[in-house]
């Protein structure tokens, strides 16, 4: 200090103290514990927040996988391991904070929430299990099961549909087949919806490097998937503009059924038309990147040809073609129960069906069923190139009412003159002393039902050098078609009931399949690929169609203004592996 600048005295020095603000130290620690509490909730928040690609598969089947469920276990296994192979995180077990979660949580969202999970698929799933009194024992299983994939932050969705059936020796074995069959649906049901979600579509188009690597797979995946189905629905709708623009024929056909449906005919009557679908749906696999199919359950339905259905039964392995007595009712099926055993199912007028006979030592096809519909006659065959046998069942409780066996003679077709009357085309077995290239004649059988007990006779002796084939009977027309080869000639056979005079009319080919109308005025019959109508009274015949694909098994409406029949092409997605087959009519020439 200079002499010039004099000591403060104390009073001046406590003054300037006094001049000088004091510092305030709560807005210091009120900034540093914001700070501090962003910074928790950072954390927290990155500690809770639920992780883009986390997903919970919660499937209740006889409970949850975390519970000890083996068939929930099957499904969550196949579906997680698919999702994770495409860059999804699924919760899986194992750590036993995880399993505590679970155990603990209250519902399968709660779980997901701690769990961190954004994606949550849920589903119900109540197995119907049949057991059949078999020695050894066999169980049939069916589910049907709506299926819910759901983004935690939004409200539920459509949800989607698992629809699947097996059987096994044990109820253990039926029940975890049948998970593992519905595993490709829960798949396809899951990924569909996830990755249509815009979270993920944001993940898809964003440049975060990581998230973009992460999500690589599923993007190619649903790429791929995309391009693929596109191709194939092309194909399909290039089919159906073929079909349609190939039909040079005189009248215009109806489709009833879209290009890449299955659909068969199975009669006509006051209803419509009977048929059977068994579709498929197109599935593209993440195992191999190849598009394959997912077959849906088969169904018989009365459609009217616009817009009208009605459902008779929806099941699995309809097994050849179903049909109807005459008026319509009752509906007669087989059903293949996974090739051990063989149904005869009865849906009766008030849609209700049962099963009247459940049959593993028989291999019961393609039923016929008497007017008034208390007998129905079928095929037996002990496999599928088996020669047949004829069996006549009572609908009221499935118990043979007649047998023509295999042993006794070859068959060739079988249809109803009245409801206890059946006529058959039976060529006798060779003899034991039978030439080399015997010719036997084929014979027209009648079985009549109403006598004790039944009896059956041969009436008609066909001409050794014809094949022939029973194909229909009309009891209003007292006719039997049959489909006739040999004789130099192909051609449609008339036989009048009794088995006295047989007529035989020239066709552009074999008259295949050919079938009366309900008044028994006309026959339809397909010939060279095309179908043909025949006024009985004058013999015209007129071609309907004239198309290059195989159209078949003609039936007339019930009021005789259409006529139905199928149409085969060969599927473009699947050339050589599998038929597309639509329903198709077209006009009655008037």
């Amino acid at each position: 200090m200079s002499m010039l600048d004099p000591e403060p005295s104390p009073e001046s020095e406590a003054e300037i103290k006094a001049l000088v603000p004091k510092r305030r130290l709560w807005p210091i620690l009120l900034v540093l514990l914001a700070i501090a509490g962003a910074a928790a909730y950072v954390v927290w928040r990155i500690r809770t927040d639920p992780l883009p690609l986390r997903v919970l598969v919660a499937i209740d089947m006889e409970g949850y996988w975390w519970e000890g469920s083996q068939p929930a276990a099957v499904i969550a296994d196949r579906l997680s391991g698919r999702l994770e192979k495409l860059g999804f995180d699924t919760v899986r077990g194992g750590d036993p904070g995880v399993t505590k979660v679970l155990e603990r949580a209250k519902s399968p969202e709660e779980a997901a929430k701690k769990l961190r999970a954004s994606f949550l698929v849920t589903a119900h799933i109540v197995p119907q299990v049949t057991e059949h009194p078999v020695q050894g024992g066999y169980f049939e299983t069916r589910i049907d099961a709506p299926i819910e994939v759901r983004f935690l932050k939004d409200p539920p969705g459509e949800p989607g549909r698992v629809r699947s059936w097996s059987g096994g020796k044990s109820r253990s074995e039926a029940v975890r087949l049948v998970a593992e069959s519905a595993a490709d649906q829960a798949f396809d049901e899951t990924l569909s919806r996830i990755t249509a979600h815009r979270s993920i579509q944001d993940l898809f188009k964003g440049s975060d490097a990581s998230m973009a690597s992460k999500v690589g797979p599923a993007r190619n995946y649903v790429e791929q998937r995309d391009k693929a189905l596109k191709v194939a629905a092309d194909l399909y709708e290039d089919l159906g503009k073929k079909r349609k623009a190939r039909s040079k024929g005189p009248y215009e056909i109806t489709w009833h059924s879209r290009p890449e449906q299955q659909h068969t005919l199975a009669g006509t009557g006051p209803r419509g038309y009977l048929t059977k679908t068994s579709d498929k749906r197109l599935f593209f696999s993440p195992d191999n990147f190849d598009l394959g199919w997912i077959s849906e359950l088969d169904s018989l339905e009365w459609r009217d040809g616009a817009s009208k259905r009605e459902a008779l039964w929806t099941g699995y392995n309809l097994y050849g073609y179903p049909a109807a007595a005459p008026g319509g009712s009752p509906a007669v099926l087989v059903e293949d129960i996974f090739g051990w055993a063989k149904t005869v199912t009865v849906v009766d007028a008030d849609g209700k069906s049962r099963r009247v006979r459940v049959d593993p030592s028989h291999r019961f096809v393609n039923p016929k069923v008497a007017p008034g519909g208390k007998l129905v006659a079928l095929y037996d065959r002990a496999c599928r190139n088996c020669p047949a046998s004829i069996h006549v069942l009572s609908l009221d409780d499935g118990r043979a009412v007649f047998e023509k066996k295999a042993t006794e003679g070859e068959y060739s077709g079988f249809d109803w003159i009245d409801g206890q009357r059946l006529a058959l085309v039976r060529k006798p077995l060779p003899g034991a002393d039978a030439a080399i290239g015997d010719r036997r004649a084929q014979e027209l059988w009648l079985a009549d039902l109403s006598a004790n007990p039944p009896s059956a006779k041969p009436v008609h002796t066909f001409h050794r050098d014809a094949e022939v084939v029973l194909w229909s009977a009309s009891p209003q027309a007292h006719l039997i078609a049959l489909e006739v080869r040999g004789m130099g000639a192909q051609t449609l056979g008339l036989l009048d009931s009794e088995g006295r005079q047989l007529k035989t009319f020239q066709c552009e080919g074999l008259a295949e399949a050919p079938l009366f109308s309900a008044d028994g005025k006309v026959v339809v019959y397909a010939a060279g690929g095309d179908i043909h109508w025949m006024v009985l009274e004058t013999g015209k015949t007129t071609k309907l169609t004239d198309t290059p694909y195989e159209e078949r098994y003609p039936h007339v409406s019930e009021d005789n203004t259409r006529v139905y029949f199928e149409s085969l092409a060969d599927d473009p997605n699947f050339p050589g592996h599998r038929v597309v087959s639509a329903v198709a009519s077209v006009p009655a020439p008037r």
